[in-house]
């Protein structure tokens, strides 16, 4: 019945195409080479334990970025996706620690028999709910004794779906089926629960917002002060050339901030640049405060607040990203 609606069952091979299209489809989130928050955090505090040759399996992979991010932790991973036709596309991109396989979760054979850590980042809310039993009774023989099973999935304290037997009925599973911590705790009633939690998604994105205008004052910072060095010079009353050697140095940081907000995690990307951020603030106000120049300490007050704004608001997507209490 599932197979009646247009939406229908997203977690069948006839879907691959469906989601190729939606994980290359630009500015969508799920296109992003990040990996998860709580995957990040988990690690950090060790609750994914050793995974420094560990064997792990990506469930719904995607474009691979988790998959990625497991094998810079040392593992070893197989990722198994619906989208073959994305999977062949990134497959070459990925560690030779990845091994990438068009697989349906459900129903075909899966690469390896025992896995330190499973982790599905959004498979388990696509599956029907007369499907779940089949995805429990694959996917967790899978997580070896004393392992782990991590899972991201729509927060029903966020998002509303309809009731599992009118999805059943109509065969529209909606785009996704949300699922509160309740609904997790019980349906994985066969797991010990090591931490259940919403996720920080929204100081990620905020996060990743500040750290963008970020890169965007910094570059058009760096292209005034050295285009216009001369002007600025005379009328700061500085030397031309130490405007232009600053210049080139907030091009360089701009630089090396666009790549941290690309390839790190967001919490990590932003604790750097508050950092910075802060030791920049009191820099430039205490050569504000000293300096003799009028217009030059006019110009560095300015630039500190600006610069100190930024702090405060990477200071508060961290606290946004900090972490829930455990359930």
């Amino acid at each position: 019945m599932v197979e009646a609606s247009g939406r229908g069952d997203r977690s069948r091979t006839s879907a691959a195409d469906y989601w190729s299209n939606l994980l290359t489809t630009p500015g969508h989130p799920l296109t992003t080479q990040l990996p998860d928050e709580p995957l990040v955090d988990w690690h950090e505090r060790g609750l994914l334990g050793e995974l420094a040759g560990a064997r792990v399996l990506d469930v719904g992979c995607g474009g691979g970025r988790n998959s990625r991010w497991f094998a810079e932790q040392s593992a070893v991973v197989d990722g198994v996706d619906l989208a073959g036709e994305l999977l062949d596309t990134v497959r070459t991109a990925l560690p030779d620690t990845v091994t990438l396989t068009t697989a349906d979760i459900l129903r075909d054979p899966l690469p390896y028999d025992q896995y330190d850590v499973v982790y599905d980042s959004g498979c388990f809310h696509h599956i029907a709910p007369h499907r779940r039993i089949t995805y429990l009774e694959r996917v967790l023989p899978l997580v070896r004794a004393g392992g782990r099973f991590g899972i991201v999935a729509f927060a029903g304290e966020r998002m509303e779906t309809p009731a599992d037997a009118d999805i059943v009925g109509s065969g529209d599973t909606y785009g996704g089926m949300s699922f509160s911590l309740d609904d997790l705790r019980t349906i994985f009633d066969a797991l010990s629960p090591v931490e259940l939690r919403p996720a920080a998604y929204a100081g990620c994105m905020t996060g990743e917002r500040t750290l963008r205008l970020d890169v965007l004052y910094c570059a058009v910072a760096a292209v005034g002060l050295v285009g216009f060095a001369g002007p600025l010079a005379e009328l700061a009353g500085v030397p031309a050339v130490a405007l232009t050697v600053a210049g080139v140095g907030v091009l360089g940081w701009a630089g090396y901030l666009a790549y941290l907000t690309a390839k790190a995690p967001r919490r990590q990307a932003l604790r750097v640049v508050l950092a910075v951020n802060v030791v920049a603030t009191l820099g430039i106000a205490v050569a504000a405060v000293t300096s003799q120049q009028v217009v030059l300490t006019a110009l560095l007050a300015a630039v500190a607040v600006e610069v100190g704004a930024f702090a405060v608001s990477q200071a508060l997507a961290l606290k946004a990203i900090s972490r829930q209490p455990a359930n």
